[in-house]
């Protein structure tokens, strides 16, 4: 995998955005989910957040970090976590990546072309809940 690949976590209230760029291996993926259960374990217990991905500059994974990938969406969904928005270019991306790490179904999500949609999206979902 390139070594150019790189994740970045931000919050935004109860809104937490990860940033992914270039392919992720294994050790990449863990590394990414640990930080960002760790960010996600630090919100207010019991209080409602989403996630959104900005996946417009990733470009794929191995199966060892899809696996990876299901592991977090299973922990994921033991969370206050109400909605999950991807930000992609090419949605065969996306179908990829949630034919090998399925999305959990009590977990909403969407997929956008920009963050500001995903962001309007999510924010009015945590309107709804408080």
């Amino acid at each position: 995998m390139s070594n150019r690949a790189s994740y970045n976590i931000t919050t935004r209230n109860d809104i937490v955005i990860i940033k992914i760029m270039g392919s992720f291996d294994r050790l990449l993926s863990q590394r990414c989910f640990k930080e960002l259960k760790k960010t996600l374990e630090g919100l207010p217990a019991n209080r409602p957040f989403v996630l959104l991905v900005n996946a417009l500059r990733y470009t794929g994974a191995t199966p060892e970090a899809f696996e990876q990938a299901t592991l977090f969406n299973q922990w994921l969904k033991g969370t206050s976590c109400i909605a999950k928005a991807y930000v992609v270019v090419q949605k065969i991306q996306l179908q990829i990546v949630k034919n090998h790490a399925p999305e959990m179904p009590d977990i909403l999500h969407n997929d956008f072309d920009n963050q500001e949609q995903a962001l309007t999206w999510l924010e009015e979902l945590l309107l709804h809940y408080k």
